[in-house]
């Protein structure tokens, strides 16, 4: 536990939907071009590190780099075709989704994000179920929450990403609890009880759309779930996710830590 302060996101506690259609397609065109962005970087670090593996002769894996470049590069590219037809109306439907499953899928991707200065540990339990979800809009989600603990880190430090699952409230279902911490520089309280703000940043014009948070609660709120942050300045921040499951044991994996090519 990070703080005592706890800022939380549900399906109550996201702003108001309604509005003109026009608001909304702007909003989710906003939407699809952070995402754009999102894995536009990866794909330049992915080549910048390539050019200097093969310049200098280095350890890295060119492998990992060409792996997580190309995932990145194929979403893109679905991304683009999006907004060139005007939205996320081509969005699919929610289907069992398996987080382990997804987070393995998109462990090199992770690592080019993180790049060489940040050591990243993935924690996965054996047993967790599936959700109901979009799986790439899951993908996003869980590359947004990265890539902003990744640029809370610019000298290095670690991050870990776990995913368990809750025991189930009475009546209910289980939860799948995916968490994402970092030792980056946290946030104020003030900051952080505006983080899941529309276009709520702090970041200089240019670096930041601040949108990133908002898309990860109205995805939490549409899956049935709930969204927290936990943040100390000087220490860290946590981002920690809890989706409803569906009634199937997903296979999981445990992947091993990494980090620091």
């Amino acid at each position: 536990m990070i703080s005592d302060d706890a800022q939380r996101v549900g399906p109550a506690g996201v702003g108001d939907q309604s509005g003109p259609v026009s608001v909304a397609a702007q909003k989710d065109a906003a939407f699809l071009a952070h995402d754009l962005c999102n894995h536009l970087q990866v794909i330049t670090s992915a080549f910048g590190l390539i050019q200097r593996a093969v310049g200098d002769d280095a350890s890295a894996s060119l492998s990992v780099l060409l792996n997580g470049a190309q995932t990145s590069l194929t979403r893109a590219s679905r991304l683009s075709r999006q907004i060139a037809d005007g939205g996320r109306d081509e969005q699919p439907r929610g289907a069992p989704v398996s987080i382990s499953e997804r987070l393995e899928r998109l462990r090199d991707t992770i690592l080019l994000f993180a790049g060489s200065t940040i050591v990243v540990e993935f924690l996965v339990d054996e047993e967790v179920p599936d959700v109901l979800c979009a799986a790439e809009a899951l993908d996003d989600v869980l590359l947004n929450i990265v890539g902003n603990a990744v640029r809370a880190m610019p000298d290095g430090g670690r991050m870990a990403l776990t995913v368990t699952c809750d025991a189930p409230s009475l009546g209910g279902a289980p939860s799948v609890v995916m968490r994402i911490g970092d030792t980056g520089c946290g946030m104020t309280a003030e900051i952080a009880a505006r983080a899941f703000e529309p276009r709520f940043t702090t970041r200089p014009p240019g670096q930041g759309s601040g949108i990133g948070l908002a898309m990860v609660a109205d995805f939490t709120r549409a899956a049935g779930g709930m969204v927290e942050l936990e943040t100390r300045v000087g220490v860290g921040t946590v981002v920690t996710l809890r989706l409803p499951s569906v009634p199937r044991h997903a296979r999981a994996t445990r992947i091993e830590p990494t980090g620091g090519r």
